[in-house]
């Protein structure tokens, strides 16, 4: 019998009430990314934050990630890890703009994936999910949630 494995690049599966984030204050785009990193490594305290920090931001000033819909979806490619590594924020209040495209930012999925060859295949399988399910409305939807709680399961609801 032959079945189709499973989607290992479900939003679902990566996702958790310990990695998600609410941001309220004002924030800068790279602050917010080194606050997504900090989770990140609290997840995982075998990585090292300066690393993937630099790593990310050096990534997001080459080619701007935030889509028209208001995801921002900042990554790299990472030595030394198996699996993704992901954070995710809300933006309820909309108050950071890319400025790179005059976009407002309303949410920021921060991943690192396995810099191997073989996994670049799942790397943009996870892209390609996170754009069709971060559509406008669902990202609407999202930011009007009040807990980290809420925002997993809507995720989940959505992504499995």
């Amino acid at each position: 019998m032959n079945s189709e494995p499973e989607d290992k690049t479900s939003i679902s599966n990566f996702i958790n009430t310990n990695n998600v984030l609410i941001v309220k204050e004002n924030i800068s785009k790279n602050n917010l990314i080194e606050k997504l990193v900090e989770i990140l490594c609290k997840q995982d305290t075998s990585l090292d934050k300066n690393n993937i920090l630099q790593l990310v931001l050096k990534r997001e000033e080459g080619i701007s990630t935030t889509l028209d819909t208001g995801l921002s979806i900042p990554h790299a490619r990472f030595e030394g890890i198996d699996n993704f590594k992901c954070a995710f924020a809300i933006l309820p209040n909309a108050a950071l703009k890319d400025e790179g495209n005059d976009i407002d930012i309303k949410a920021m999925f921060l991943f690192v994936s396995p810099a191997r060859s073989d996994f670049f295949k799942k790397h943009l399988n996870l892209l390609s999910n996170l754009s069709q399910t971060f559509q406008s409305q669902f990202i609407s939807d999202i930011i009007s949630l009040n807990s980290e709680q809420e925002i997993f399961e809507k995720i989940a609801s959505i992504s499995s």
